[in-house]
Parts: structure tokens; sequence; C-alpha cells
């Protein structure tokens, strides 16, 4: 499971990437026709708040991987080991139960847009708000790894 999770972090690595680079070059579009030529064009604003909606949900969850998300562990380190992981574990099935709920929220939210269009490329909005869904389960997937691999260090430790 681990190599199939490591492919899918390098994907999603790239997709991070080259999702930053269109929302950049969609900016840098906009303001030099904003200030430049003085005109605004309509689809590059959409297009980079749109790659900016995909980026959060999909970076989310490779924080989550690498466990780099935020988090208050100052009361944490003074608790005993197995307190430390008690805490860590029920942590991680509250956000696992917030991350369930956004996502299913996100489905639901798929299905009454899915024939909307957006205002300036006039694409279905489900587009950008099959982000929710897809970064939830992501999400959901990570945290689980997580979960696992505080179990087995758990059994490592016994």
């Amino acid at each position: 499971m681990t190599k199939l999770l490591n492919k899918a972090e390098i994907v999603l690595r790239a997709v991070l990437g080259i999702a930053l680079c269109i929302m950049t070059a969609s900016v840098t579009w906009q303001v030099v026709l904003r200030y430049v030529f003085g005109r605004a064009n309509v689809w590059s604003e959409e297009l980079a708040r749109f790659s900016f909606v995909w980026l959060v949900m999909l970076g989310s969850s490779l924080a989550i991987r690498s466990n780099r998300h935020m988090s208050i562990d100052f009361i944490k380190e003074k608790m005993s080991p197995q307190l430390q992981l008690l805490l860590s574990a029920s942590s991680t099935i509250l956000c696992m139960v917030f991350v369930a709920v956004i996502g299913w929220q996100g489905l639901q939210l798929l299905t009454i847009t899915s024939r909307q269009l957006s205002g300036g490329m006039r694409i279905p909005m489900a587009y950008p708000y099959l982000a929710i869904p897809v970064g939830s389960l992501l999400m959901l997937v990570f945290f689980t790894e997580y979960l696992l691999n505080l179990s087995w260090s758990k059994q490592k430790e016994r």
C-alpha cells in the first residue's frame, strides 16, 4: 500500500505544480491585460480562482500525507507516550469525520451545480466543485495511512 501511495504522492505533486503554474500564468495575464492594455479578461481571474481551489484541496491532502498540517503540540509533548498516542488517534478520527462531512456535502454540491455554467469560462461549475470530494477522499486515504502507521508504531513498541 505504501508504494501505491508514494506513487500517488508523486502524481499529486506534479498536478499541484501544474495547477500552480496555471494559476500564476493566469494572474500574470490578468495583470498585464488590466494595467498595460487597460482592459480585463473575463476568464483568467476565474481560472486562477478555480486553480486555487484545487491547489488548496489537493495540497491539504499532501500536507496530511507528510504530516505537515498545523497542530499545537506543546501540551501533547508533556503527556505520557500512551496519552500522546490516544490524543493523536482521537484527533485524527475527528478530522476524518470532519473531512468526510465536507466530502459528502461536496458530492451534494456537485449534483446541484452540474448544469450551472461558470460566468467567465462557461464550463460546468461541477468541475471546480469536484475538488471538494476528490480532495476529501485523498485526505481520508492519507488520514487512514496515518492511523495505520500509529497502530504499527505502537505494536513495534511492544
